[in-house]
């Protein structure tokens, strides 16, 4: 690999041309599972080791990349062989005889990954799961038991049993993991009658990335909010901290009396779902009227409808993305006031175009009108006030 594969892949990598490297991989990989196959061993076995072989390169990301759109359908035709590999009539002969050697050798599995897992240190639920991905029989079993029927070791029927049986236990994969998921989650979420105790001032529906912010500031304020989320892995996370959560679905109006919804003087709806953060917000406008809501809207299509209720909602990357255009600004050489004028105005401009859009959201045509004249007309606004932050700039010095 190091004195051949390298030097010819730097020469092959110096033409540009990414066909010519796709085709010294490929006949990198046939040549080497026909030097492979020349000594009686299996050309699967050759391929392996050839991508062992450009895994080795340099260059191994820019293969992956090329080879990428490829990978698909060399994967689907894997899968249509081992498919077709199977004997549905001995399932259906000996259906107990099938289950109960891929259940043996998936528990004999189990138990070795597991022991090797937690000798290497894994925790319980890291080694589990490990186990689980790698509990099937691999796929190199085809290889194996084709050999042995080609060289009179195993029979036809004991072929197609052995097949059987490895296809059988790469289809409980996906079924160990839905259980896996099941039990996790299980152990992991509180139930949802459980007693919200104390009731706070505040309520957050939602507690990721936003809503984290939010109670931290509040906190730090003395204000211990009410959190309430779906997510178990986040709730999970939040408690280990110590921080106050509480599993429940906040489109249930129970879950929210509950917490004190009556009581409470804000509620903050941070969702990631946008069609149930809308569904919450019209349900508390409409049941508590007064009770100030501090929603995230995901786009402008919810923030539609939340400006429809007489909320004002927070867009999501909005005012992240206006603090990335000015520092853009600044990287192209604009001066720091003239790039904070310009995001300035911009924002300006784009809160009083939602406004103008709400209107004739559902009308395509006049939709379409409306962005293209704002368009221009920011350009418009855009230009004329760097050029007067320019101007004034150069007063200044």
């Amino acid at each position: 690999s190091r004195t051949v594969v390298r030097p010819l892949m730097r020469i092959v990598i110096r033409t540009g041309m990414r066909e010519i490297l796709i085709a010294f991989a490929l006949l990198l990989v046939i040549s080497v599972s026909l030097a492979v196959q020349s000594v009686g061993l299996s050309m699967a076995l050759g391929t392996f080791l050839a991508g062992v072989l450009l895994a080795d390169s340099e260059y191994r990301y820019q293969l992956q990349f090329d080879i990428e759109p490829a990978k698909g359908i060399f994967l689907g035709l894997f899968f249509i062989a081992v498919g077709m590999s199977v004997d549905l009539g001995l399932i259906a002969k000996e259906p107990w005889v099938v289950l109960g050697f891929t259940l043996t050798a998936i528990v004999l599995k189990a138990g070795i990954l597991f022991g090797l897992a937690r000798a290497f240190g894994m925790k319980n639920k890291d080694a589990v799961l490990f186990t689980i991905t790698l509990a099937q029989v691999g796929e190199f079993a085809f290889v194996i038991y084709g050999l042995g029927l080609e060289q009179g070791t195993l029979n036809q029927r004991g072929h197609n049993m052995l097949n059987t049986i490895v296809v059988v236990s790469m289809l409980t994969t996906p079924l160990l993991f839905f259980a896996y998921s099941k039990i996790q989650t299980g152990k992991a979420l509180p139930k949802e009658d459980e007693p919200i105790e104390p009731q706070g001032p505040v309520i957050i529906a939602g507690i990721g990335r936003f809503g984290q912010v939010v109670m931290r500031i509040l906190f730090a304020r003395g204000i211990q909010p009410v959190v309430i989320d779906r997510d178990p892995d986040i709730l999970e996370f939040l408690r280990i901290r110590g921080w106050k959560c509480y599993y429940g679905d906040a489109t249930h109006l129970p879950l929210l009396e509950k917490a004190g919804i009556a009581n409470a003087r804000l509620f903050v709806l941070a969702i990631n779902d946008p069609q149930a953060a809308v569904f919450i917000a019209r349900m508390v406008h409409q049941r508590w009227p007064n009770l100030p809501i501090v929603v995230r809207a995901h786009a402008r299509t919810d923030a539609y409808d939340f400006l429809d209720m007489g909320l004002n909602p927070i867009r999501e990357v909005f005012h992240s993305s206006l603090e990335g255009a000015r520092q853009s600004l600044m990287a192209l050489g604009e001066t720091s006031a003239i790039a904070t004028s310009a995001v300035r105005r911009f924002q300006e401009h784009d809160e009083a175009l939602i406004e103008r859009l709400r209107p004739v959201r559902n009308d395509q045509k006049k939709l379409l009108d409306v962005v293209a004249q704002a368009r221009q007309d920011l350009r418009t606004i855009l230009t004329a006030e760097m050029d007067k932050e320019g101007e004034d700039e150069a007063k200044k010095q």
